[in-house]
């Protein structure tokens, strides 16, 4: 019935001349508060008109504006999620990471690291998401079972590994290099980041977990699984990550991760105001990273290499 009716009112050849006069009809004529009928060159077939026929002048703005009726918003929900920051490195990044302790050993392994993202299926299913940011690249993301602060750190890494075993990412002992809660305040609790939807709040903690990306004999270790998962995956270097069709949420902890080496390295340079816009950040390799919500911090360009030189 709605292709028809287009296909009546709207010249195939010209069809952005009708979308704009509509836009440009909203706009000066048939606004929400206060509608012009009296100068409308339509209000001999608007419904509405009709309907306020031999009501006041006063009264015909009152009934013409019920329309379009509008559906009350469904209230926003909170989902409390665990977002894995995973990161490949090569055997040789391994042994070289080996010889180094502490921080050091971490500042080494983000700039060896490629970072997995995963394809979410056009017709994404389950949890509260459901079809949102189907067809959008992201990092490895799983629903907690109760709210970030109360969910225990076995709880946190039950949901991460189960949703990294489905897509064939090894969480075992022997293939974690690395695995900690990055998203944290200054005494090292958790710390939830907020993000905003029109209908959800998405409320994340960020874990990084650094594999090795070759067995024993030198081969890269496969991924794959669960396509009801993820439809595609790939492991990309930091810079390359923008060039994705991803949410700001992979930016935001992506950034995250980043900040939390710079600050243990003593590479930062300015922290972003908490809550402030979405701006562009250097990240402890240099490169890729956006920060803004939540206050994450900036790297001072060089300093990385210049830490990494240093003596052991």
């Amino acid at each position: 019935l709605w292709w028809r009716l287009a296909g009546e009112l709207v010249d195939p050849a010209r069809p952005g001349c009708f979308n704009q006069a509509m836009m440009e009809f909203g706009a000066t004529l048939c606004t929400k508060a206060n509608p012009a009928c009296g100068d409308c060159p339509l209000s001999a077939h608007c419904r509405a008109r009709q309907e306020a026929a031999g009501a006041s002048s006063d009264d015909v703005a009152r009934v013409v504006t019920r329309y379009p009726s509008v559906a009350p918003k469904a209230a926003q929900r909170e989902v409390d999620l665990i977002t894995c920051v995973v990161q490949r490195v090569s055997s040789e990044a391994r042994e070289a990471s080996s010889r180094l302790k502490g921080v050091k050993r971490e500042a080494a392994l983000w700039r060896a690291g490629d970072l997995l993202l995963i394809k979410r299926p056009e017709e994404a299913a389950g949890g509260s998401n459901k079809k949102l940011l189907a067809g959008l690249w992201e990092l490895p993301t799983a629903e907690l079972p109760d709210a970030c602060e109360s969910c225990s750190e076995s709880v946190r890494r039950r949901a991460a590994d189960d949703l990294l075993t489905a897509i064939g990412v090894r969480t075992s002992a022997d293939a974690v290099l690395l695995r900690k809660l990055v998203s944290v305040d200054a005494a090292g609790n958790p710390k939830v980041l907020p993000h905003t939807f029109s209908h959800l709040k998405y409320r994340m903690l960020v874990e990084w977990i650094v594999v090795c990306g070759e067995d024993e004999n030198g081969e890269r270790a496969p991924v794959g699984g669960d396509q009801t998962v993820a439809a595609e995956m790939a492991w990309l270097p930091e810079d390359q990550v923008a060039t994705k069709g991803a949410s700001s949420l992979v930016a935001k902890a992506i950034a995250n991760a980043a900040a939390h080496v710079a600050r243990s390295v003593g590479c930062v340079s300015k922290v972003a105001r908490a809550g402030g816009s979405t701006s562009k950040r250097k990240s402890p390799s240099g490169s890729f990273s956006v920060a803004g919500q939540g206050g994450v911090a900036a790297v001072k360009e060089g300093a990385m290499d210049k830490y990494l030189k240093r003596d052991n």
